[in-house]
């Protein structure tokens, strides 16, 4: 697959159920959905044929309280320097620019608006 800056590359759900929401997108969105070992607990794979579509897991610590939700991840060619033009527009950084073995560089912030996004630059 062609990397494209400015595509939503990947989405993930956060959820305090992750299994169920597994069984449940399993059956509704037509999804094969796997669980994978990422290392932070219970992480799902949603497939349609060989292509990965989504990803869901439960909520991250100390968000425990936050109502489930989609997060988008953009395609981008320097997440860092995403992350600080962000901020110096007037978004939040809730999670610095960090690395995804295999995966790609990756930040989370909210935007001046107060809706979550998510940039990436993935590996290779």
């Amino acid at each position: 697959m062609t990397f494209i800056p400015g595509t939503i590359l990947w989405t993930e759900l956060m959820t305090s159920d992750p299994h169920a929401a597994a069984a449940y997108y399993n059956r509704t969105a037509g999804w094969t959905v796997e669980e994978v070992d990422m290392g932070t607990g219970p992480y799902h794979v949603a497939r349609i044929g060989d292509t990965m579509v989504a990803g869901i897991m439960g909520m991250p610590e100390g968000m425990e309280d936050v109502d489930p939700y989609w997060l988008s991840y953009i395609g981008v060619k320097d997440v860092d320097a995403v992350a600080a033009e962000a901020e110096a527009a007037g978004a939040t950084i809730i999670q610095p620019p960090f690395e995804v073995s295999g995966v790609g560089r990756m930040t989370i912030l909210k935007d001046p608006f107060g809706a979550q996004i998510a940039y990436m630059t993935p590996s290779g």
